[in-house]
């Protein structure tokens, strides 16, 4: 969910609608999907694919560390979703815990 006010407020209107349509045009197995989005007076909600392990972020709070095996798996998994951005020229600049989640397979 993205607040309309602070979109409105900081002139975000054409940089939302770009990634959401980018986002919603992107088939990747390690690319989160946006399957659309909609609107009320106040808020803009987003309809994504429904990972229900949470972020990398709450896994390393909760066990302080990853085994060298989850890290090589992770980054290969970063790696590929970064390539195909680039193939697409689209540079994704947020690469942080908190926006890599985790799905079924860990």
């Amino acid at each position: 969910m993205k607040v309309k006010e602070h979109i409105e407020k900081y002139e975000m209107h054409h940089q939302l609608r770009r990634e959401m349509e980018i986002q919603t045009s992107f088939r990747h197995s390690d690319i989160l999907r946006l399957y659309g989005w909609f609107h009320d007076d106040k808020r803009i909600f987003l309809i994504l694919k429904y990972d229900h392990r949470g972020e990398l972020y709450g896994l390393l709070r909760k066990n302080n560390h990853l085994s060298e095996k989850q890290a090589a798996t992770y980054i290969v998994s970063l790696t590929n979703a970064l390539v195909y951005c680039h193939e697409k020229d689209v540079i994704y600049k947020y690469i942080k815990p908190e926006n890599v989640l985790l799905d079924h397979e860990g």
